[in-house]
Formats: C-alpha cells, sequence, structure tokens
C-alpha cells in the first residue's frame, strides 16, 4: 500500500520533471526564421495562383469564344481538375522516391508557372488544346507543390512546436485567398482585352519569382540538423533516411 504509492508519487513527478524539461527544450529551440519566411511566401503565391484561377476561370471559359462553357459544363470541368489533382498526388508519391523534395518543389513550380503562361495569347483567347494542357498543368502544379511545401516546412521545423508554425502557414493561405481575388477582379476589369491575359502575365510572373527563389533557397529549405554541404538525394537509402530524421 504505502511502498506502492510512494513508487506512484516518483512515477509521477518523474514524469512531471519530464514533461517541463522537453517544454523548455522546444521553447528554448530557435526557429529558423529565414526558411520560414521563405516557406510562407511561397505558400502565399502558390494559393494566391489557384485562388485567382478559381475567380476567373469561370468568367474565362463563359466569356470564351472558342470554350462557351455553360454552369453545368464548368461543374464537370472543375470536378475533372479535382481528379487530376489526386492523380497527380499518387505520381508524385512515387517519383519523390527517387527525387528530395526540393528539387521537385521547384519544378512543380516551374510547371505551375509554365501552365498560367499558356494561357496567355494576346491575339485573341487561347486554343483551346492550350487550354486544357494549360490548365491540367496549374492544377497538378499546385496540389503537388503545396504537398512538397508542406513536407519541407516540417522538416525545416523538426524538434519545434509545429502546431502554431503551421498556424502561420494557414494565415499565409488565408491572406492569399483574400488578395488574389480581389486584385484578380480589378485587374480583369482595367484588361482592354478582356480576356484574362493580364491576370495570367501577372500570376505567371509570381510563380515563376517563387521559382527562382525555391530555387536559390535550396540549401536554406534543408532539414534541420542536416548540412549545408550534403543532400539527401545524394545518399544512400539508410543515410538518406538519417539526414531527414535528424
Amino acid at each position: 500500500g504505502a511502498a506502492a504509492s510512494a513508487a506512484r508519487s516518483r512515477s509521477v513527478v518523474a514524469y512531471g520533471n519530464a514533461g517541463r524539461t522537453q517544454a523548455i527544450g522546444v521553447a528554448s529551440t530557435p526557429v529558423p526564421w529565414v526558411p520560414v519566411i521563405v516557406v510562407l511566401f511561397l505558400y502565399f503565391c502558390y494559393c494566391s495562383a489557384f485562388t485567382v484561377f478559381e475567380t476567373v476561370g469561370v468568367v474565362y471559359t463563359k466569356a470564351s469564344p472558342i470554350l462557351q462553357f455553360d454552369v453545368q459544363s464548368n461543374g464537370g470541368f472543375f470536378c475533372l481538375l479535382g481528379a487530376e489533382c489526386i492523380v497527380g498526388l499518387v505520381v508524385l508519391q512515387i517519383v519523390n522516391r527517387f527525387c528530395n523534395d526540393r528539387i521537385l518543389l521547384v519544378l512543380t513550380t516551374i510547371l505551375m508557372s509554365g501552365g498560367n503562361g499558356m494561357l496567355v495569347d494576346w491575339s485573341g483567347w487561347a486554343p483551346a488544346w492550350r487550354f486544357y494542357v494549360g490548365v491540367g498543368m496549374v492544377s497538378i502544379g499546385y496540389s503537388t507543390s503545396t504537398a512538397l511545401l508542406i513536407s519541407v516546412y516540417s522538416k525545416v521545423l523538426e524538434g519545434l512546436d509545429q502546431g502554431a508554425m503551421m498556424g502561420w502557414l494557414s494565415s499565409a493561405a488565408a491572406i492569399a485567398r483574400c488578395v488574389g481575388p480581389l486584385t484578380s477582379a480589378y485587374v480583369w476589369k482595367i484588361d482592354p482585352y478582356q480576356n484574362g491575359h493580364l491576370v495570367f502575365v501577372g500570376i505567371t510572373g509570381l510563380l515563376a519569382l517563387a521559382a527562382v527563389i525555391a530555387a536559390v533557397c535550396y540549401f536554406v529549405l534543408r532539414p534541420r540538423g542536416q548540412p549545408s554541404t550534403v543532400d539527401a538525394s545524394e545518399s544512400g537509402p539508410s543515410e538518406r533516411d538519417a539526414l531527414i530524421n535528424s
């Protein structure tokens, strides 16, 4: 009775001390502000690009004399884009076994930027084949790049309180969902061509900038604790796992 009670008390005290030690360790770990800011900016760019397409995409497909979508056609079209995103994520799981997250992040950002660029046609409206290819690239690029960026972010924050930091990521997306639609609607209104070309040019430039930043900050976005001179993709399987988990 008394001995068991004393043992339980010691266990509770030890557990409490361990929890306090862990909490102090997490709190004392410095936040890597540079990679955090880079990730937040990239996420803002991705979400802005997709919310812009959500805003002007329906208007574009209805106004285009080539497409002439109605409400039902737009519903089916966006449903197919959702399915395309799922397929893109499945393919990403396979490709990610042979190439690290940061390289794929740059490539998928370029894919999304190129997709928006294909929607630009100063002579009129983009041909149907270019529209479908461009929108497909945007859809796959968005779903894969955001998934990769979240993966990179979690590795950058290894050992930190990721709950609060992930909240910042959601805040960047929320700001993008406010800025993107308002800006795109205004630009569409002042566009003398009235076909969204200025909107797509702006988003293409923004995503091109994001791709450059992702490439330049390749080593800045490395997993926490990984030496800047070592690339996980150049290591063997066991060493790569050790680097990512360090």
